[in-house]
């Protein structure tokens, strides 16, 4: 079973975006500056806060038959995290990761009884390089599998 998720990370990354709120929300309040600076601050605190609103963890999951992909705030924890994706491992045709600007992105592909090519892109923020290397390994196990089998 692999299980590999980003959640200590994101949970990290979440308290210094509180912490860069609070200050530029401190400093547009207390400070009586001109109205550019202020403008500027107020852009800054609502590009912040929806970086804050929009993160996501993502927990993946690998249990020797389905595949299991949850997505979660961090800030929000309940007990029981329903997945966001869960699908046969034969389902898996293909899987790229994608280098952005800041941010990788996962992309899956899946062949369904219904859809060919249905393709699922994930944002891979707060994993680790050895994490991403694990995924990879699983993800490439899994393809290998399915390509043998038929």
């Amino acid at each position: 079973m692999t299980k590999i998720n980003n959640f200590h990370k994101m949970q990290m990354i979440m308290r210094v975006l509180t912490a860069m709120i609070i200050v530029v929300f401190l400093a547009l309040v207390c400070t009586p500056w001109h109205i550019t600076a202020k403008m500027t601050l107020v852009i800054a605190e609502i590009i912040l806060i929806r970086i804050l609103l929009k993160a996501k963890c993502i927990e993946y999951e690998f249990s020797g038959e389905c595949i299991t992909i949850k997505r979660f705030h961090p800030f929000y924890q309940k007990k029981r995290i329903l997945p966001f994706a869960e699908f046969p491992r034969q389902y898996l045709k293909d899987f790229t990761f994608e280098e952005s600007q800041m941010i990788s992105k996962l992309i899956i592909v899946l062949n369904t009884g219904k859809r060919k090519d249905y393709t699922m892109k994930l944002q891979m923020a707060g994993f680790n390089d050895q994490q991403v290397k694990d995924l990879a390994k699983s993800l490439e196990s899994i393809k290998k599998t399915n390509t043998n089998e038929y």
